[in-house]
């Protein structure tokens, strides 16, 4: 992340007080601090470009340490699906579906204290668990493409 980024980021910081529900954490990390989270057993994603957290190293006092310097993004990878099927027992999502001209539809279930959204590919009897972030990005490119909120 560049400075001007970094600083942008950490002065709107929110602790992270979730769960881990993927791969492990991501992590906000200019060049100058990287020898520092290596302590932690955080790891470079030199495609992503992005410093990580994995799940197995991750714990209360990490985290704290981590929050105190403002430098967690949120989850990291792909979900784990036990984790997240625990998370999500009992929450009662809101649910949104689009749907294309053909009939093709997608149902999304918004977990949003958990930053996390189902997506079911009705169609396909197929479904993902994503950041909000990412889901948002699907709903968007499928309405670019012709989806329409049913």
């Amino acid at each position: 992340m560049r400075k001007k980024e970094l600083n942008t980021f950490r002065e709107n910081y929110t602790d992270f007080t979730g769960a881990v529900l993927s791969e492990g954490l991501a992590l906000a990390v200019h060049f100058d601090e990287k020898d520092d989270i290596k302590q932690y057993g955080c790891k470079w994603d030199a495609d992503k470009k992005q410093w990580w957290l994995p799940r197995a190293k991750v714990n209360d006092s990490t985290v704290s340490d981590l929050n105190s310097r403002k430098m967690i993004v949120g989850q990291y990878g792909e979900m784990n699906e036990e984790a997240v099927s625990a998370a999500i027992e009992g929450v009662i999502p809101n649910t949104y579906s689009l749907q294309s001209m053909e009939g093709d539809r997608f149902m999304f279930d918004f977990f949003s204290e958990l930053d996390l959204v189902r997506v079911k590919n009705v169609e396909k009897d197929s479904t993902t668990t994503q950041t909000t972030e990412k889901a948002r990005m699907l709903w968007d490119a499928l309405v670019a493409g012709g989806y329409v909120r049913v």
